[in-house]
């Protein structure tokens, strides 16, 4: 690993933990035993260290889940429910799935609530998330049109329409599970998956 990647991998661990504010450089460098001065040889300041740190352990792996999503081959019901699971994190039908950081598992309601923090605070960072969720709901519209021709979703309300239904019920879902700490993710999962489904549906004649 190259000291930039185990600059970052150091920092992630310590937000993690303590969040953006209570992590100083000086424990950034301690932990990732580097000299002093490292940082600013890789990095202009600490927020271009968190918007780097954002941008690899969260929009990349954001981005990663959507291409596995787009690689999923199987009929409108079971992609609809593969679509929910992987962009919520409960990719398993027992547990949500873990972010891997320098062989350390993290949880990804850990990792996604730091990153509002970062979508909040940095540009860079909020439009990076926009041109994620952009690509979201262009993939969901492709979803949607594929149904259709196949004659297994309902062709009589638009594509944006539907798709913007999914997507929103989606995102409730996704900020739910990260808020709220007593949900059964899977039963909900099921519930939300079930209900989109019955509506976008085409009609059985």
């Amino acid at each position: 690993m190259n000291t930039k990647d185990m600059i970052m991998d150091s920092a992630i661990k310590l937000f993690l933990k303590d969040g953006f504010a209570n992590v100083s450089n000086a424990k950034i460098l301690e932990k990732s035993n580097v000299g002093s001065g490292t940082i600013y040889y890789h990095f202009t300041n600490k927020d271009d260290l968190i918007t780097s740190v954002l941008d690899k352990y969260v929009l990349e792996m954001l981005t990663k889940r959507l291409d596995i999503i787009k690689s999923y081959s199987g009929d409108s019901h079971s992609t609809l429910e593969f679509l929910y699971r992987q962009m919520i994190g409960c990719d398993s039908k027992k547990e949500p799935y873990f972010v891997l950081v320098d062989s350390e598992d993290y949880s990804f309601k850990k990792v996604i609530l730091l990153a509002c923090e970062g979508i909040q605070k940095y540009e860079s960072v909020n439009r990076k998330y926009n041109e994620f969720n952009d690509a979201l709901i262009e993939y969901i519209a492709e979803y949607i049109n594929t149904g259709k021709e196949k004659g297994e979703i309902r062709d009589d309300l638009t594509s944006q329409e539907l798709s913007y239904l999914i997507q929103s019920n989606l995102n409730g879902v996704f900020f739910m599970s990260i808020i709220q700490d007593n949900l059964n993710l899977n039963e909900i999962i099921e519930s939300n998956v079930k209900n989109v489904w019955e509506f976008i549906k085409a009609n059985e004649n």
